[in-house]
C-alpha cells in the first residue's frame, strides 16, 4: 500500500504559491498525491507541472453530477493525468435522504460499469452524513453499499469516527471494495478535531494493517484544518514522519 497526499489538505498553500507549494510536498518526501479538481486551471499545464515534479496521480475527485453527464470528461481527464480512480467525494444535501441515495447508488453504479472499459474505478468518499440514521433504521452508506456492485469506496477513518462508528469494523465490511483509504485523525481533545496522523485517538496503526491485508493500493493523508501554528505544509510532513516510522 501506497501513501500518498490529498492536496486539498494545503489549499491554503497552494493560493500563495501554487507551483511552489507541490515542490514543497514532493521535497518532503510525497511522490504520490490525490487531486481534489483541477484548481481551475488548464490540464495539460498541471500535467506538464507534475510531470516535472514526479507525481504520481492515479486519483481525482470530480463533482457528482460529473458522473451523472460528464462521464467522457472523467475518462479523459483520468487518462490525461494516468489515473486509475475517478472519486465522488460527497453529495449535496437535496441527496442525503433515503430517495437520494438510492438515486446516487443507481447513477454511480451506472457509470462505473461505463468507465470500466477505461480501466477506470469508481469510487465514493464518505462524510459523516452518510451515517445518519432513517426512521427504518438504515442509513445512506447502507444503501449505497447494497445498491451497488460496480463502484468500490474510499472510506475516511476520521469521519466514521465521528459518526460514532468503529473504523476497524467499518473497514471489515469493505473488504474487497476499498482500494483507496483517506488517512485522518482526531485530536482527543473534546473538540474532536483534524490532527496529524498517529496524533490523535484513531487507532492508526491496526487501521493500515486492516487495509494492506484488504488490498488497499493507495491511502491518502488528509487533514481539512487544525494545522500545526496554522501551516499545513508542517502538519503534512508531520504526518509523514510518523507514517514512515
Amino acid at each position: 500500500m501506497k501513501i500518498g497526499l490529498q492536496v486539498y489538505t494545503v489549499r491554503d498553500e497552494l493560493i500563495k504559491d501554487f507551483e511552489g507549494t507541490f515542490k514543497a510536498i514532493k521535497e518532503m518526501g510525497y511522490d504520490t498525491i490525490e487531486l481534489p479538481g483541477l484548481f481551475d486551471r488548464q490540464p495539460a499545464e498541471l500535467k506538464s507541472l507534475f510531470d516535472e515534479l514526479g507525481f504520481s496521480i492515479p486519483a481525482i475527485m470530480f463533482p457528482f453530477h460529473d458522473f451523472l453527464n460528464k462521464r467522457s470528461d472523467i475518462i479523459k481527464t483520468c487518462n490525461m493525468f494516468g489515473a486509475s480512480f475517478a472519486i465522488c467525494p460527497g453529495l449535496d444535501r437535496k441527496y442525503q435522504n433515503q430517495g437520494g441515495f438510492k438515486a446516487v447508488a443507481e447513477i454511480l453504479d451506472s457509470a462505473a460499469q461505463e468507465i470500466a472499459g477505461s480501466n477506470i474505478t469508481v469510487c465514493y468518499h464518505n462524510h459523516s452524513f452518510e451515517f445518519d440514521k432513517f426512521l427504518d433504521g438504515t442509513c445512506g452508506y447502507d444503501i449505497l453499499m447494497s445498491n451497488t456492485s460496480a463502484i468500490c469506496f474510499e472510506p475516511d477513518v476520521y469521519w466514521i469516527a465521528y459518526a460514532g462508528h468503529d473504523p476497524i469494523e467499518m473497514l471489515n465490511k469493505l473488504k474487497g471494495r476499498m482500494p483507496l483509504l483517506h488517512l485522518k485523525d482526531m485530536s482527543t481533545d473534546e473538540s474532536r478535531s483534524f490532527c496529524e496522523v498517529g496524533y490523535g485517538q484513531l487507532p492508526i496503526s491496526p487501521i493500515i494493517d486492516l487495509a494492506k491485508k484488504a488490498g488497499t493500493e493507495f491511502a491518502f493523508v488528509e487533514q481539512d484544518a487544525n494545522w500545526v501554528n496554522n501551516d499545513s505544509i508542517t502538519s503534512v510532513k508531520k504526518s509523514l514522519d510518523f507514517l514512515s516510522t
